[in-house]
């Protein structure tokens, strides 16, 4: 299996370490944030190997991980928790509700993709965070919920002292965008992820880190509602998965993961049939 790419960002004495998986473990991104004491990592990846690979780089860093948090309960960013259930794990409560209720499908789905590379073991976060500021070793973090967008519930954090927002599922680069969440009335949740990242577009960020793709800046934010609003136009006009994801394609030929696509078209067009 190709090697996670890892990239490392030094601002005003925080380090923040990104790994990137290979495109067969749908280049989701996992993060520890390095201070002078600790590491927080921030999701893990989805296939085994990659995550024991990370927790081999989190433990060379010489530094103790005083705890994992799980943005959602998407299983790219927490199937791996087994390489690190030894430690105080962290999520909303209702990404902790999610993963109880909804684990095992999750996991099962993954498993017809990958097989063995994904684990068949549920791991439940075991401790709740609360939205608002949090201090952990010095570094200021601002928890943000996020609600019907890329998932019903989301973590965002916030990084004030380096201009940063960990922005997870909330902003993709370069990769297609899952869009098959709906609101609780039963509609597309684009419109309402649009309103959300409108949020978060003037507040000029130096590093925004997705959830899948490369750390980048606030320019992806414009991005990312610009694609929603194409998306939205074909998943209305297209009569069937296919159709839908042939034009997805031809509209944004340079980006990655299709897999997004047929994942997206699945609950679009079949399960809510």
């Amino acid at each position: 299996m190709e090697a996670s790419n890892m990239k490392v960002i030094n601002k005003a004495g925080i380090t923040i370490h990104i790994s990137s998986s290979p495109l067969d473990g749908e280049k989701v991104n996992s993060i520890i944030v390095e201070s002078q004491n600790k590491l927080v990592v921030i999701d893990v990846p989805l296939l085994r190997p990659y995550s024991k690979d990370f927790r081999a780089y989190a433990n060379q860093l010489g530094k103790p991980i005083d705890r994992v948090i799980i943005t959602h309960a998407h299983p790219d960013h927490w199937a791996g928790l087994e390489a690190f259930e030894d430690l105080p794990i962290y999520s909303l409560s209702e990404t902790q509700e999610e993963i109880q209720e909804n684990g095992e499908w999750m996991l099962t789905y993954h498993r017809s993709l990958h097989g063995d590379l994904i684990t068949d073991k549920k791991i439940v976060p075991n401790n709740i965070i609360e939205e608002g500021k949090l201090i952990i070793d010095s570094v200021e973090y601002n928890a943000i919920k996020v609600t019907e967008a890329e998932y019903k519930h989301l973590l965002v954090l916030e990084l004030p002292r380096i201009k940063t927002l960990i922005s997870q599922d909330m902003v993709y680069n370069k990769v297609y965008l899952f869009l098959g969440e709906l609101t609780s009335t039963g509609e597309l949740a684009c419109d309402n992820w649009i309103d959300e990242l409108k949020k978060y577009k003037e507040k000029n960020y130096e590093v925004v880190i997705p959830g899948h793709g490369e750390p980048t800046d606030s320019s992806i934010i414009d991005e990312n509602i610009n694609y929603i609003i194409e998306a939205k136009g074909i998943i209305k006009t297209s009569k069937d998965s296919d159709e839908f994801k042939n034009r997805m394609i031809e509209k944004f030929p340079d980006y990655e993961i299709p897999l997004m696509l047929d994942m997206t078209a699945y609950f679009i067009y079949m399960q809510n049939k």
